[in-house]
C-alpha cells in the first residue's frame, strides 16, 4: 500500500516492511524490529499445551480459523503470506485482527511489538508452528521509500536522518519502540 501511495504521488515518503524494487523508487533501510509472532487467545484450543510435539502442522491447524490481514494491492490478491489454515477470515487492518484474536475468534500472526504485553500478561499465547521448528521469527525491517524523480526536501531529509540516527539500522528491542 505504501508503494502505491508513493508511486501515485499521494505521499512523498513511505514507511514499509517490504524492500521495494520498483525502478521509480529509492529505498533505504532505517531499522529492524522483532517480527511476526503466531498467537491465539489464552483460552483458545491452540493455547493448550502439547506433549512431545515440536509444533503444529497445517493438518493440526486445518480446523482453526486463521485471521489474516488482506493486502489491498490489486496485484497481491493471489498471494498469501504465512497462511497455514484452510479456514481464514480476512480483515483490513492489524487493530481488527488483534481484537478478534484477543476475543478468541481465531489465531494469526501479529507483530511482537503489538502483542508483547498481551503475551506477558497471558491474554495471548504463542502458537507453536512446526514450520518454525522452535526458532524465533525473523526481524522485520523498516524502509523509507520515495520517488526518485522527486527532490528530497529539507523536512524529509531531516526526518530520514533522525530515523536513521535514532534506530541506527540496528535491531530494536520491543521496549525501544515509541
Amino acid at each position: 500500500m505504501a508503494l502505491s501511495l508513493v508511486l501515485d504521488g499521494d505521499c512523498d515518503l513511505g514507511l514499509t516492511a517490504a524492500q521495494e524494487t520498483d525502478a521509480h523508487i529509492a529505498s533505504e533501510a532505517v531499522a529492524a524490529f522483532p517480527g511476526m509472532v503466531p498467537v491465539c487467545a489464552g483460552g483458545h484450543p491452540l493455547a493448550a499445551p502439547r506433549d512431545g510435539t515440536v509444533g503444529l502442522t497445517t493438518v493440526d491447524l486445518a480446523d482453526h480459523l486463521q485471521i489474516v490481514v488482506a493486502d489491498p494491492a490489486a496485484d497481491a490478491q493471489a498471494v498469501s503470506y504465512a497462511v497455514f489454515s484452510q479456514q481464514t477470515l480476512r480483515v483490513s487492518d492489524l487493530a481488527t485482527k488483534h481484537a478478534l484474536i484477543l476475543a478468541g475468534a481465531g489465531w494469526g500472526h501479529l507483530p511482537l511489538w503489538l502483542v508483547a504485553a498481551d503475551l506477558g500478561e497471558g491474554r495471548l499465547c504463542e502458537v507453536p508452528l512446526a514450520a518454525r521448528n522452535g526458532l524465533p521469527g525473523p526481524l522485520l525491517p523498516l524502509y523509507t521509500i520515495r520517488r526518485i524523480d522527486r527532490v528530497r526536501g529539507p523536512a524529509m531529509e531531516s526526518l530520514c536522518r533522525l530515523m536513521i540516527a535514532h534506530f541506527g539500522g540496528q535491531p530494536q528491542a520491543t521496549s525501544a519502540l515509541p
